[in-house]
């Protein structure tokens, strides 16, 4: 989420959502960690991660209340990257920081 926007995340989320739709028998992640499994249960739970994502920003004032949010709501979430990806996410949610360039057309 570190390179999304607001806008970005709608339509992640719609995505999504359409890809729930196709009930899918195996989803493979992208960043996971590589004992969990590949079943669609991954994709209900990303929406809901957006979902209380979007949540968070608009309950928050900075990013590590933003963190907070998640962990909170979240703890049994891993980054794999040593919590990078959350605290860099939550710097470009909360407006700390700008999204990398590679936003545009990452939905496409």
């Amino acid at each position: 989420m570190a390179h999304t926007t607001p806008e970005d995340r709608k339509e992640w989320l719609k995505t999504i959502e359409h890809l729930i739709s196709l009930k899918p028998k195996t989803v493979v992640a992208g960043h996971s960690l590589a004992d969990l499994g590949d079943g669609p249960e991954s994709l209900e739970y990303c929406r809901d991660y957006l979902v209380v994502f979007e949540e968070a920003v608009s309950n928050t004032g900075s990013s590590e209340e933003l963190m907070s949010a998640m962990r909170k709501k979240f703890p049994e979430a891993q980054d794999v990257m040593g919590d990078f990806i959350l605290t860099k996410s939550a710097k470009v949610a909360s407006g700390e920081t700008e999204p990398a360039p590679e936003t545009s057309g990452l939905f496409d």
